[in-house]
């Protein structure tokens, strides 16, 4: 992976650039070797790449034969947003529209009683 001068160059090295993949040997002995990249925002990986929204990646695959000739691929991930949203709603249930409830509209009594009887029934093995 390299930054833009170095895609357009063809050049692997530079403060930008670093290896994701290393393709030494293609033909392994039960079959050919296959890479693959899962573009996401968050990794539960160390190792793992994270792609921004609005972000630009570039890789390349550079050729020892043709110094400055490489393969190219160009990555741009949609989309960048204007304002940043809080990924729970702040406020109290009901507040603004929002609920605390993934459902949307607020539980019934009725249901949230049976919610929490449930475990207590199943230790009693009444259900």
């Amino acid at each position: 992976m390299v930054d833009r001068p170095g895609y357009e160059a063809c050049r692997a090295e530079g403060p930008g650039a670093f290896k994701r993949w290393e393709c030494s040997l293609p033909f392994a002995p039960f079959g050919p070797v296959r890479f693959s990249e899962k573009i996401q925002r968050f990794t539960p990986f160390s190792l793992g790449f994270e792609f921004l929204p609005g972000e630009t990646y570039y890789y390349i695959l550079p050729t020892p034969e043709s110094p400055g000739q490489c393969l190219r691929l160009q990555v741009s991930v949609c989309c960048k947003e204007d304002k940043p949203e809080s990924a729970h709603p702040v406020g109290s249930p009901g507040e603004s529209g929002t609920s605390g409830w993934q459902g949307g509209a607020t539980p019934s009594p009725l249901c949230l009683l049976l919610l929490l009887l449930l475990p207590i029934l199943r230790l009693l093995r009444v259900l």
